[in-house]
């Protein structure tokens, strides 16, 4: 009996694809025609040990099942994920305050999406918090020997959800944009 249980735990612990193969090796032994399993040459194989050929039927069938459902799930639940994702990102560009606006607006009316900001700008910060705009650099500009400048650019996704929303093209166009 200990025989069997460490056969049986070193049988779990292989890889799908062996376990796969033993589904097939073992479905083949139980519901393939005695005349085939003759012509192969493991008919006395498959009458001795019918019931254990059985039993790892079931085993590997039901691990391989059960491995084919944790992949399908993981998958759709990445998917799901991605899709709340870019939903809430959508939601906070929409949401953003006056002066988070006025600097995405700075950002997309630019021909290369980049400008220079103060990297202790909190809106700054809390627009690179959101994945709207990313630092490009880690190159400084010091202008006023004060702050620290660094190039910061439009996310590829927030400009085109920009270029395709009229409802964000609407609400850039009342924001008034002033540089010092």
């Amino acid at each position: 009996m200990e025989t069997f249980i460490k056969a049986v735990s070193s049988f779990i612990t292989m890889s799908q694809r062996m376990i796969f193969a033993a589904v097939i090796f073992t479905g083949l032994c139980l519901f393939t025609p005695a005349e085939m399993i003759g012509i192969i040459g493991v008919n006395e194989l498959v009458d001795e040990y019918h019931s254990m050929i059985g039993i790892f039927f079931l085993i590997s069938t039901s691990i391989s099942v059960v491995n084919v459902i944790v992949y399908f799930s993981g998958f759709v639940k990445e998917k799901w994920s991605n899709f709340n994702y870019k939903r809430k990102r959508k939601k906070i560009l929409r949401n953003l305050e006056e002066y988070e606006l006025a600097i995405v607006k700075l950002l997309y009316n630019k021909d290369n999406h980049t400008d220079f900001f103060d990297l202790s700008d909190g809106a700054v910060r809390h627009l690179v918090a959101c994945q709207i705009i990313y630092r490009t650099s880690n190159t400084s500009t010091n202008y006023d020997n004060q702050h620290l400048y660094f190039p910061y650019t439009l996310n590829s996704w927030a400009n085109s959800y920009i270029k395709n929303s009229k409802l964000m093209k609407e609400k850039l166009a009342t924001i008034n944009v002033t540089r010092s």
